[in-house]
């Protein structure tokens, strides 16, 4: 899920003011959830595009195994 929150206009141009991405995981069972949680967020900071963004950018993580 990705969604787009706030809006702000600045030098006659609307921006968006924040990024909230929820990632939904699902692993194997009996799979390190930690490692994979890990794994998300390093992807989050690497990410090319989200470091493009001049706006806040949050994410949440959501893993399951099954």
């Amino acid at each position: 899920m990705f969604a787009l929150k706030g809006l702000l206009r600045s030098d006659g141009k609307m921006r968006f003011t924040k990024f909230l991405t929820h990632a939904k995981l699902r692993i194997a069972a009996g799979g390190d959830a930690d490692k994979a949680k890990k794994l998300l967020e390093k992807a989050e900071v690497s990410c090319l595009v989200t470091n493009f963004l001049s706006s806040d950018v949050h994410l949440t993580t959501e893993v399951t195994s099954g």
